[in-house]
């Protein structure tokens, strides 16, 4: 609920509005975590193991992020949550 001056208003979301919006949050945690390490790692050479699979995963991530954006969360599969967990787990 938000509270201003005058207004005093609920928005209420239905369940796959809360779906999106759950995963749209994830998605920008897994920016940002991304974003921190490739600042963290700006030395390394971009030819490096570890480099290359940011530069693979980051392709990976504006894809599931468009997928997410722009399609209903029903379209969301176990594989696109499970996808996002492993590249968090490997920049976190």
């Amino acid at each position: 609920m938000k509270t201003s001056h005058f207004y005093t208003y609920t928005v209420e979301l239905n369940q796959q509005d809360k779906l999106k919006v759950m995963w749209l949050e994830k998605i920008k945690k897994l920016r940002d975590v991304m974003d921190e390490w490739s600042v963290k790692n700006t030395q390394m050479s971009m030819s490096s193991t570890k480099c290359k699979q940011w530069s693979s995963d980051w392709d990976r991530f504006i894809k599931l992020k468009e997928l997410f954006e722009f399609h209903r969360p029903a379209f969301i599969k176990k594989r696109h949550m499970i996808e996002l967990n492993q590249m968090y787990k490997r920049y976190k």
